[in-house]
Protein backbone atom coordinates (compact mmCIF):
# COMPACT_ATOMS: atom_id res chain seq x y z
CA UNK A 1 0.00 0.00 0.00
CA UNK A 2 0.97 3.83 -0.87
CA UNK A 3 0.68 6.46 1.50
CA UNK A 4 0.25 9.95 0.86
CA UNK A 5 0.35 13.07 3.67
CA UNK A 6 -1.04 16.02 2.71
CA UNK A 7 0.56 18.13 5.10
CA UNK A 8 0.15 21.84 3.45
CA UNK A 9 -1.15 22.95 6.98
CA UNK A 10 1.74 21.39 8.73
CA UNK A 11 2.72 18.60 11.11
CA UNK A 12 3.32 17.19 14.75
CA UNK A 13 4.32 13.54 15.74
CA UNK A 14 1.31 13.11 17.27
CA UNK A 15 -0.43 14.31 14.02
CA UNK A 16 0.79 11.96 12.46
CA UNK A 17 -0.31 8.95 14.63
CA UNK A 18 -3.75 10.44 14.81
CA UNK A 19 -4.04 10.18 10.78
CA UNK A 20 -2.95 7.08 10.82
CA UNK A 21 -5.34 5.58 13.62
CA UNK A 22 -8.04 7.56 11.67
CA UNK A 23 -7.13 5.62 8.50
CA UNK A 24 -7.57 2.39 10.27
CA UNK A 25 -4.68 1.33 12.71
CA UNK A 26 -5.75 -0.17 15.59
CA UNK A 27 -4.76 1.83 18.43
CA UNK A 28 -5.53 -0.87 21.31
CA UNK A 29 -2.84 -2.87 18.99
CA UNK A 30 -0.76 0.02 19.51
CA UNK A 31 -0.94 0.90 22.61
CA UNK A 32 -0.57 -3.58 23.39
CA UNK A 33 3.10 -3.06 21.50
CA UNK A 34 3.71 -0.11 23.02
CA UNK A 35 3.36 -1.21 26.49
CA UNK A 36 5.36 -4.75 25.40
CA UNK A 37 8.60 -2.55 25.38
CA UNK A 38 10.64 -0.52 28.50
CA UNK A 39 8.15 2.57 28.06
CA UNK A 40 6.00 3.28 30.75
CA UNK A 41 4.28 6.04 32.79
CA UNK A 42 2.37 6.87 29.84
CA UNK A 43 -1.71 7.10 28.91
CA UNK A 44 -2.70 7.05 24.69
CA UNK A 45 -6.04 7.95 24.52
CA UNK A 46 -8.13 8.96 21.26
CA UNK A 47 -11.26 11.30 20.72
CA UNK A 48 -13.36 12.34 17.52
CA UNK A 49 -13.02 16.24 17.18
CA UNK A 50 -13.63 19.19 14.72
CA UNK A 51 -10.69 21.31 12.75
CA UNK A 52 -12.32 23.47 10.36
CA UNK A 53 -15.68 21.49 10.45
CA UNK A 54 -13.59 18.62 9.36
CA UNK A 55 -13.87 15.44 11.85
CA UNK A 56 -10.70 14.23 12.76
CA UNK A 57 -8.69 12.10 15.63
CA UNK A 58 -6.95 13.78 18.13
CA UNK A 59 -4.61 11.56 19.28
CA UNK A 60 -3.67 12.30 23.47
CA UNK A 61 -0.23 11.12 25.04
CA UNK A 62 0.07 11.97 28.82
CA UNK A 63 3.44 11.32 30.12
CA UNK A 64 2.95 10.01 33.53
CA UNK A 65 6.29 10.24 34.47
CA UNK A 66 6.64 14.06 34.46
CA UNK A 67 3.67 14.57 36.77
CA UNK A 68 4.99 11.59 39.37
CA UNK A 69 8.24 13.36 39.65
CA UNK A 70 6.31 16.57 39.62
CA UNK A 71 4.52 15.76 43.20
CA UNK A 72 7.50 14.21 44.64
CA UNK A 73 9.73 17.08 43.88
CA UNK A 74 7.64 20.57 43.04
CA UNK A 75 9.83 21.49 40.52
CA UNK A 76 8.03 24.41 38.26
CA UNK A 77 7.41 23.34 35.30
CA UNK A 78 8.17 25.70 31.89
CA UNK A 79 5.06 25.26 29.42
CA UNK A 80 6.33 26.00 26.02
CA UNK A 81 4.36 26.07 22.69
CA UNK A 82 2.53 23.74 22.02
CA UNK A 83 0.77 24.27 18.03
CA UNK A 84 0.16 20.51 17.78
CA UNK A 85 -0.12 19.45 21.43
CA UNK A 86 3.56 18.31 21.24
CA UNK A 87 5.97 19.90 23.56
CA UNK A 88 8.96 21.30 22.34
CA UNK A 89 11.09 21.36 24.97
CA UNK A 90 14.78 20.66 24.87
CA UNK A 91 17.25 19.11 27.71
CA UNK A 92 20.44 20.72 28.65
CA UNK A 93 24.32 19.29 27.30
CA UNK A 94 25.08 17.16 30.66
CA UNK A 95 27.07 13.85 31.49
CA UNK A 96 25.02 10.89 30.98
CA UNK A 97 24.12 8.89 33.68
CA UNK A 98 22.77 5.23 33.35
CA UNK A 99 19.43 4.42 34.13
CA UNK A 100 18.45 8.24 32.56
CA UNK A 101 18.66 11.71 34.61
CA UNK A 102 15.86 14.12 34.88
CA UNK A 103 15.39 17.22 34.16
CA UNK A 104 13.84 20.32 36.29
CA UNK A 105 10.47 19.44 34.56
CA UNK A 106 10.22 15.71 35.97
CA UNK A 107 11.27 13.71 33.05
CA UNK A 108 14.31 11.94 32.57
CA UNK A 109 17.13 12.45 30.17
CA UNK A 110 17.57 9.81 27.79
CA UNK A 111 20.07 9.20 25.17
CA UNK A 112 20.04 8.21 21.33
CA UNK A 113 21.00 5.13 22.53
CA UNK A 114 18.46 4.62 25.12
CA UNK A 115 16.03 5.31 22.56
CA UNK A 116 17.31 2.68 20.18
CA UNK A 117 17.26 0.23 22.87
CA UNK A 118 13.91 0.44 22.99
CA UNK A 119 13.27 -0.92 19.79
CA UNK A 120 15.10 -4.02 20.70
CA UNK A 121 12.29 -5.59 22.08
CA UNK A 122 9.94 -8.55 20.69
CA UNK A 123 6.87 -6.68 20.16
CA UNK A 124 8.89 -4.03 17.46
CA UNK A 125 9.00 -6.00 14.14
CA UNK A 126 12.00 -5.36 12.10
CA UNK A 127 10.70 -2.93 9.52
CA UNK A 128 8.85 -0.74 12.36
CA UNK A 129 12.33 -0.99 14.01
CA UNK A 130 14.67 0.40 10.96
CA UNK A 131 11.80 3.09 10.32
CA UNK A 132 11.95 4.02 14.21
CA UNK A 133 15.71 4.15 14.42
CA UNK A 134 15.91 6.22 11.42
CA UNK A 135 13.77 8.74 12.57
CA UNK A 136 15.28 8.80 16.13
CA UNK A 137 19.16 9.39 13.98
CA UNK A 138 17.51 12.27 12.39
CA UNK A 139 16.17 14.44 15.54
CA UNK A 140 19.67 13.21 17.44
CA UNK A 141 22.16 14.64 14.65
CA UNK A 142 19.69 17.63 13.95
CA UNK A 143 19.95 18.75 17.88
CA UNK A 144 23.74 17.58 17.96
CA UNK A 145 24.22 20.08 15.34
CA UNK A 146 22.58 22.75 16.97
CA UNK A 147 24.27 22.66 20.51
CA UNK A 148 27.66 21.68 18.52
CA UNK A 149 28.11 17.94 19.94
CA UNK A 150 27.88 14.37 18.80
CA UNK A 151 24.53 12.84 18.22
CA UNK A 152 25.60 10.74 20.74
CA UNK A 153 26.21 13.09 23.26
CA UNK A 154 22.59 14.19 23.20
CA UNK A 155 20.02 14.25 25.32
CA UNK A 156 17.32 16.32 25.62
CA UNK A 157 13.43 16.57 25.82
CA UNK A 158 12.62 16.32 22.56
CA UNK A 159 13.89 12.70 22.05
CA UNK A 160 13.66 11.79 25.59
CA UNK A 161 10.15 12.91 26.18
CA UNK A 162 7.68 9.55 26.27
CA UNK A 163 5.46 11.59 24.24
CA UNK A 164 8.10 12.20 21.12
CA UNK A 165 8.57 8.01 21.78
CA UNK A 166 5.21 7.39 21.52
CA UNK A 167 4.72 9.48 18.34
CA UNK A 168 7.19 7.97 16.18
CA UNK A 169 7.52 4.60 17.39
CA UNK A 170 3.46 4.52 17.80
CA UNK A 171 3.58 5.77 14.20
CA UNK A 172 5.77 3.07 12.60
CA UNK A 173 3.79 0.32 14.39
CA UNK A 174 0.68 2.19 12.84
CA UNK A 175 2.02 2.50 8.74
CA UNK A 176 3.05 -1.85 9.56
CA UNK A 177 -0.73 -2.27 10.49
CA UNK A 178 -1.62 -0.48 7.71
CA UNK A 179 0.32 -2.66 5.57
CA UNK A 180 2.05 0.73 3.89
CA UNK A 181 5.09 0.29 1.61
CA UNK A 182 5.78 3.37 0.19
CA UNK A 183 5.25 7.11 1.07
CA UNK A 184 5.33 10.66 -0.06
CA UNK A 185 4.01 13.85 1.30
CA UNK A 186 3.41 17.42 0.22
CA UNK A 187 5.83 20.28 0.61
CA UNK A 188 5.51 21.47 4.23
CA UNK A 189 4.35 24.09 5.74
CA UNK A 190 6.36 25.65 8.71
CA UNK A 191 4.42 28.51 10.02
CA UNK A 192 5.11 31.91 11.15
CA UNK A 193 6.22 34.42 13.52
CA UNK A 194 8.63 33.37 16.80
CA UNK A 195 8.79 29.93 18.31
CA UNK A 196 9.25 29.68 22.11
CA UNK A 197 11.82 26.97 22.97
CA UNK A 198 13.89 26.10 26.27
CA UNK A 199 17.25 27.86 23.72
CA UNK A 200 15.18 31.16 24.26
CA UNK A 201 13.20 32.94 21.78
CA UNK A 202 14.00 32.02 17.62
CA UNK A 203 12.01 32.96 14.52
CA UNK A 204 10.57 29.79 13.17
CA UNK A 205 11.36 27.63 11.88
CA UNK A 206 12.47 25.87 15.28
CA UNK A 207 16.52 25.46 15.60
CA UNK A 208 16.14 21.44 15.43
CA UNK A 209 13.53 21.82 12.84
CA UNK A 210 15.29 24.08 10.34
CA UNK A 211 18.47 21.73 10.25
CA UNK A 212 16.47 19.05 9.67
CA UNK A 213 15.03 20.80 6.56
CA UNK A 214 18.02 21.82 5.69
CA UNK A 215 19.98 17.95 6.05
CA UNK A 216 17.40 16.21 4.39
CA UNK A 217 16.73 18.75 1.38
CA UNK A 218 13.16 18.82 1.83
CA UNK A 219 11.01 21.35 0.21
CA UNK A 220 8.79 23.43 2.60
CA UNK A 221 7.82 27.30 2.89
CA UNK A 222 6.79 29.51 5.72
CA UNK A 223 2.87 29.99 6.00
CA UNK A 224 -0.20 30.33 8.67
CA UNK A 225 0.48 31.87 12.17
CA UNK A 226 2.46 30.24 14.75
CA UNK A 227 4.48 27.00 14.64
CA UNK A 228 3.05 24.45 12.07
CA UNK A 229 5.64 22.15 11.89
CA UNK A 230 7.46 20.47 15.01
CA UNK A 231 11.12 18.92 15.10
CA UNK A 232 9.25 15.36 15.46
CA UNK A 233 6.69 15.78 12.47
CA UNK A 234 9.68 17.45 10.57
CA UNK A 235 11.96 14.19 11.63
CA UNK A 236 8.96 12.03 10.79
CA UNK A 237 8.26 13.01 7.24
CA UNK A 238 12.47 12.94 6.36
CA UNK A 239 12.67 9.58 7.83
CA UNK A 240 9.78 7.86 6.31
CA UNK A 241 8.71 9.89 3.20
CA UNK A 242 10.38 8.44 -0.42
CA UNK A 243 9.84 11.56 -2.05
CA UNK A 244 7.88 14.80 -1.73
CA UNK A 245 5.34 16.82 -4.61
CA UNK A 246 1.86 15.82 -5.92
CA UNK A 247 0.36 12.58 -5.16
CA UNK A 248 1.21 9.36 -7.28
CA UNK A 249 -1.51 7.66 -9.24
CA UNK A 250 -3.32 5.18 -6.66
CA UNK A 251 -6.86 3.74 -5.84
CA UNK A 252 -7.89 4.98 -2.23
CA UNK A 253 -8.70 2.98 0.08
CA UNK A 254 -8.39 4.43 3.32
CA UNK A 255 -8.39 8.08 4.39
CA UNK A 256 -7.69 9.22 7.88
CA UNK A 257 -7.43 13.23 9.51
CA UNK A 258 -5.12 13.96 12.45
CA UNK A 259 -5.60 17.30 14.78
CA UNK A 260 -3.39 19.39 16.20
CA UNK A 261 -4.66 20.62 19.87
CA UNK A 262 -4.78 24.10 18.94
CA UNK A 263 -7.23 25.69 15.85
CA UNK A 264 -6.31 28.43 13.64
CA UNK A 265 -8.09 31.23 12.08
CA UNK A 266 -6.82 30.79 8.41
CA UNK A 267 -6.83 27.29 7.80
CA UNK A 268 -7.87 23.69 9.54
CA UNK A 269 -4.92 22.18 11.89
CA UNK A 270 -5.08 18.99 9.95
CA UNK A 271 -3.15 16.01 8.29
CA UNK A 272 -4.22 14.01 5.79
CA UNK A 273 -3.19 10.98 5.07
CA UNK A 274 -4.32 8.87 1.97
CA UNK A 275 -3.62 5.18 1.71
CA UNK A 276 -4.35 3.01 -1.02
CA UNK A 277 -2.77 1.12 -4.12
CA UNK A 278 -0.69 2.22 -6.92
CA UNK A 279 -2.25 1.68 -10.30
CA UNK A 280 -0.49 1.00 -13.42
CA UNK A 281 0.90 3.68 -15.63
CA UNK A 282 -1.68 5.78 -17.74
CA UNK A 283 -1.28 6.52 -21.10
CA UNK A 284 -3.99 9.19 -22.66
CA UNK A 285 -4.15 10.35 -26.46
CA UNK A 286 -4.60 13.63 -26.59
CA UNK A 287 -5.04 15.21 -29.90
CA UNK A 288 -1.71 14.16 -31.69
CA UNK A 289 0.69 13.99 -28.49
CA UNK A 290 0.68 10.68 -26.40
CA UNK A 291 1.33 11.52 -22.68
CA UNK A 292 2.61 8.65 -20.23
CA UNK A 293 3.01 9.42 -16.92
CA UNK A 294 6.42 8.31 -15.24
CA UNK A 295 6.76 4.86 -13.26
CA UNK A 296 7.38 6.15 -9.52
CA UNK A 297 10.91 5.59 -8.46
CA UNK A 298 11.43 2.44 -5.90
CA UNK A 299 12.05 3.40 -2.55
CA UNK A 300 15.79 3.29 -1.84
CA UNK A 301 15.92 4.71 2.21
CA UNK A 302 17.27 8.25 0.82
CA UNK A 303 14.89 11.22 0.57
CA UNK A 304 14.44 12.48 -3.03
CA UNK A 305 12.42 15.62 -3.98
CA UNK A 306 9.85 15.55 -6.93
CA UNK A 307 11.27 18.30 -9.60
CA UNK A 308 8.13 18.95 -12.14
CA UNK A 309 9.13 18.89 -15.78
CA UNK A 310 10.33 21.55 -17.01
CA UNK A 311 7.72 23.33 -19.15
CA UNK A 312 8.15 23.59 -23.13
CA UNK A 313 8.40 26.89 -23.69
CA UNK A 314 7.71 28.29 -26.96
CA UNK A 315 11.28 29.29 -29.35
CA UNK A 316 10.96 32.72 -29.31
CA UNK A 317 10.45 32.61 -25.17
CA UNK A 318 13.39 30.53 -24.81
CA UNK A 319 15.63 32.58 -26.93
CA UNK A 320 14.75 35.69 -23.97
CA UNK A 321 16.45 33.19 -21.63
CA UNK A 322 20.06 34.35 -21.00
CA UNK A 323 21.20 31.66 -19.15
CA UNK A 324 20.72 28.46 -16.67
CA UNK A 325 20.92 30.59 -13.55
CA UNK A 326 17.93 32.64 -14.20
CA UNK A 327 14.54 33.19 -13.80
CA UNK A 328 13.17 29.29 -12.37
CA UNK A 329 10.57 27.60 -13.98
CA UNK A 330 7.49 25.76 -12.74
CA UNK A 331 3.89 25.26 -13.06
CA UNK A 332 0.56 26.01 -11.75
CA UNK A 333 -3.34 24.89 -12.45
CA UNK A 334 -5.14 27.95 -12.83
CA UNK A 335 -8.50 28.42 -12.33
CA UNK A 336 -10.81 31.09 -13.75
CA UNK A 337 -14.81 31.54 -13.67
CA UNK A 338 -16.94 34.22 -14.07
CA UNK A 339 -19.59 35.28 -11.42
CA UNK A 340 -22.72 37.75 -11.08
CA UNK A 341 -24.13 37.49 -7.98
CA UNK A 342 -21.85 38.06 -5.59
CA UNK A 343 -21.12 41.31 -4.09
CA UNK A 344 -17.72 42.70 -4.20
CA UNK A 345 -17.06 42.17 -0.26
CA UNK A 346 -18.11 38.40 -0.95
CA UNK A 347 -15.64 37.69 -3.92
CA UNK A 348 -12.97 39.49 -1.14
CA UNK A 349 -13.61 36.95 1.14
CA UNK A 350 -13.80 34.22 -1.63
CA UNK A 351 -9.95 35.07 -2.51
CA UNK A 352 -8.69 35.12 1.24
CA UNK A 353 -9.94 31.86 1.63
CA UNK A 354 -8.06 30.61 -1.66
CA UNK A 355 -5.43 32.18 -0.08
CA UNK A 356 -5.73 30.64 3.21
CA UNK A 357 -5.94 27.23 1.36
CA UNK A 358 -2.33 27.31 -0.59
CA UNK A 359 -3.58 29.55 -3.70
CA UNK A 360 -0.65 31.28 -4.90
CA UNK A 361 -2.21 34.28 -6.53
CA UNK A 362 -5.95 34.79 -5.95
CA UNK A 363 -7.75 37.96 -8.05
CA UNK A 364 -10.94 39.51 -9.54
CA UNK A 365 -11.47 42.13 -12.33
CA UNK A 366 -14.64 43.89 -12.96
CA UNK A 367 -17.05 42.49 -16.07
CA UNK A 368 -19.70 42.97 -18.09
CA UNK A 369 -21.89 39.71 -18.29
CA UNK A 370 -25.03 38.35 -20.03
CA UNK A 371 -27.77 40.46 -19.89
CA UNK A 372 -25.37 43.78 -19.54
CA UNK A 373 -24.87 42.78 -15.69
CA UNK A 374 -22.04 43.96 -14.01
CA UNK A 375 -20.15 40.86 -12.37
CA UNK A 376 -16.30 39.23 -11.87
CA UNK A 377 -14.24 37.70 -13.45
CA UNK A 378 -11.78 35.60 -10.86
CA UNK A 379 -8.18 33.96 -11.66
CA UNK A 380 -6.83 31.88 -9.02
CA UNK A 381 -3.82 30.27 -9.14
CA UNK A 382 -1.82 27.20 -7.28
CA UNK A 383 0.64 24.62 -6.99
CA UNK A 384 -0.37 21.17 -8.61
CA UNK A 385 -0.41 19.41 -5.04
CA UNK A 386 -2.34 21.93 -3.53
CA UNK A 387 -5.35 22.58 -6.66
CA UNK A 388 -7.95 20.24 -5.01
CA UNK A 389 -7.44 22.30 -1.91
CA UNK A 390 -8.42 25.36 -3.74
CA UNK A 391 -10.93 23.85 -5.99
CA UNK A 392 -12.69 23.10 -2.79
CA UNK A 393 -12.48 26.38 -1.60
CA UNK A 394 -13.78 28.13 -4.40
CA UNK A 395 -16.39 25.54 -4.44
CA UNK A 396 -17.76 26.80 -0.76
CA UNK A 397 -17.06 29.66 -0.85
CA UNK A 398 -18.42 30.96 -4.44
CA UNK A 399 -21.76 31.05 -6.54
CA UNK A 400 -20.24 29.74 -9.37
CA UNK A 401 -21.67 26.33 -11.19
CA UNK A 402 -18.18 25.78 -13.25
CA UNK A 403 -15.15 27.15 -13.85
CA UNK A 404 -11.98 26.71 -16.57
CA UNK A 405 -8.98 24.71 -15.44
CA UNK A 406 -5.70 24.71 -17.27
CA UNK A 407 -1.68 24.15 -16.57
CA UNK A 408 0.28 27.08 -16.74
CA UNK A 409 4.01 27.62 -17.41
CA UNK A 410 5.45 29.87 -15.01
CA UNK A 411 8.90 32.66 -14.64
CA UNK A 412 9.60 33.18 -11.24
CA UNK A 413 12.55 34.89 -9.76
CA UNK A 414 14.51 33.24 -6.76
CA UNK A 415 13.78 34.71 -3.24
CA UNK A 416 14.46 34.99 0.07
CA UNK A 417 13.52 37.34 2.42
CA UNK A 418 15.31 39.12 4.95
CA UNK A 419 14.76 41.18 7.99
CA UNK A 420 15.39 45.34 8.95
CA UNK A 421 14.26 46.89 11.65
CA UNK A 422 12.97 50.18 11.17
CA UNK A 423 12.04 52.36 14.01
CA UNK A 424 13.07 49.62 16.24
CA UNK A 425 10.20 47.50 14.48
CA UNK A 426 10.81 44.65 12.03
CA UNK A 427 10.07 44.57 8.79
CA UNK A 428 10.93 41.39 6.05
CA UNK A 429 12.28 42.45 2.53
CA UNK A 430 11.26 40.25 -0.14
CA UNK A 431 14.41 39.76 -2.30
CA UNK A 432 14.33 39.10 -5.81
CA UNK A 433 17.47 36.95 -7.29
CA UNK A 434 18.50 36.55 -11.33
CA UNK A 435 21.61 35.78 -12.28
CA UNK A 436 22.99 35.93 -8.84
CA UNK A 437 22.39 39.31 -8.32
CA UNK A 438 19.21 40.87 -6.60
CA UNK A 439 16.66 42.44 -9.07
CA UNK A 440 13.93 43.26 -6.39
CA UNK A 441 13.58 44.21 -3.08
CA UNK A 442 10.00 44.39 -1.67
CA UNK A 443 9.08 45.50 2.01
CA UNK A 444 6.40 43.01 3.36
CA UNK A 445 2.88 45.36 3.27
CA UNK A 446 1.89 43.87 6.76
CA UNK A 447 4.86 44.17 8.36
CA UNK A 448 4.80 47.88 7.41
CA UNK A 449 1.58 48.33 8.49
CA UNK A 450 2.23 46.97 11.91
CA UNK A 451 5.38 49.18 12.32
CA UNK A 452 3.33 52.28 11.29
CA UNK A 453 0.89 51.20 13.96
CA UNK A 454 3.26 50.48 16.82
CA UNK A 455 4.93 53.57 15.89
CA UNK A 456 2.08 55.74 15.05
CA UNK A 457 3.89 57.20 11.76
CA UNK A 458 2.60 57.48 8.47
CA UNK A 459 2.67 53.72 6.49
CA UNK A 460 4.27 55.95 3.65
CA UNK A 461 6.96 57.18 5.50
CA UNK A 462 7.30 53.85 7.18
CA UNK A 463 7.55 51.83 3.73
CA UNK A 464 10.03 54.52 2.27
CA UNK A 465 12.66 53.92 5.49
CA UNK A 466 12.29 49.95 4.75
CA UNK A 467 12.73 50.56 0.84
CA UNK A 468 15.69 52.43 1.61
CA UNK A 469 17.17 49.96 3.58
CA UNK A 470 16.76 47.59 1.60
CA UNK A 471 18.43 49.07 -1.72
CA UNK A 472 21.46 48.59 0.86
CA UNK A 473 21.34 44.72 0.49
CA UNK A 474 23.87 42.77 -1.01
Amino acid sequence: MHLHLDCQFGIAGDMLLASLIDAGANPETILEALSAIPLKDFDLSCQRVARGGIAAMLADIKDLSRAKNLEKTHFHTHHHDRDHGHDHDHGHDQARKHGHEHAPNGGPHRHLADLLALLEADAIVPRVRERAARVFRIIAEAEAAVHGVTAEQVHFHEISGIDTAVDIIGSCLALELLDVDSISASPLIVGSGMVVCEHGIFPGPAPATLEILKNRNMPWRAGGEGERATPTGAALLAGLTDCFGASPEMIVVRIGYGAGRREYADAPNLVRAIIGKRGPPLTADRQTRTIIAPTEPEPTGELTRIHEDSPLLPVEMTRLLPGEKTPEEDRVVEFRFSVDDMTPEAVGYLCERCLASGALEAYAIPAVMKKGRPGHEVTILARPDQAIMVADMIWLDSTTFGMRVSERSRLTLSRDFRTIQVLGQKIRVKLGWRGGNIIRRQPEYDDCRAAALATGEPLERIFALAARLAEEME
